[in-house]
């Protein structure tokens, strides 16, 4: 997933609706007249240079390079997200990153799209009569979840946290109940994505 990509959804998922109030939120000082007539009007993925450097003190190449290197920015807008998610969830931050933590175990090779499906999976079973009604009891479970013994020298990465985010934001989908690699395993076949078989309980 492309930087800009991640910025977005950071964006969306914690509420800034545009480049200029993103970068009013990290605290940019504003440019005077004078700076802004000197700007150019490029464009960068989508977003022109201009409308950035109107907001702050940068020149046009510096602003290139921030906009292309901009994790401490992903990071604090993750860090919006995810205090807005856990205030609206009944879930801790620790439960968050518990299940961060899973789907790097089981999906940290995987694109966004896998992630997302290994934090759905928890997500379900939490909300399905079948299993546990908590994160830790679904984890833990004898058989299922193998990884839960080594989760705790396991660091999810920003990419295993925004899945998490965006799935408790959003469900991509909401019948997956197991998954694992080779073949389907367990349960109705549903889909291929990655190198995992997904599947739902069996109707």
């Amino acid at each position: 997933m492309k930087t800009w990509d991640i910025i977005e959804s950071s964006m969306k998922l914690a509420g800034i609706k545009s480049i200029k109030e993103l970068i009013n939120v990290c605290g940019l000082p504003k440019a005077t007249t004078e700076q802004q007539r000197r700007k150019k009007p490029e464009m960068f993925r989508g977003y022109e240079l201009a409308e950035i450097a109107e907001c702050t003190h940068m020149d046009d190449s510096t602003i290139a390079k921030m906009v292309k290197s901009m994790r401490l920015i992903i990071f604090f807008l993750c860090f919006i997200g995810l205090t807005k998610t856990a205030q609206a969830a009944p879930l801790t931050s620790e439960d968050i990153t518990l299940i961060a933590k899973t789907v790097h175990a089981e999906a940290g090779n995987q694109d966004m799209e896998g992630k997302r499906l290994v934090a759905a999976v928890v997500l379900n079973r939490m909300d399905s009569e079948v299993f546990p009604n908590s994160v830790e009891g679904v984890l833990s479970q004898e058989g299922q979840f193998v990884t839960y013994r080594y989760l705790n020298k396991t660091s999810p990465t920003i990419y295993d946290m925004m899945a998490v985010q965006m799935e408790l934001n959003e469900r991509s989908n909401t019948e997956v109940m197991f998954f694992r690699t080779q073949r389907y395993g367990t349960g109705e076949p549903l889909m291929k994505v990655g190198d995992h078989y997904f599947s739902g309980l069996r109707r």
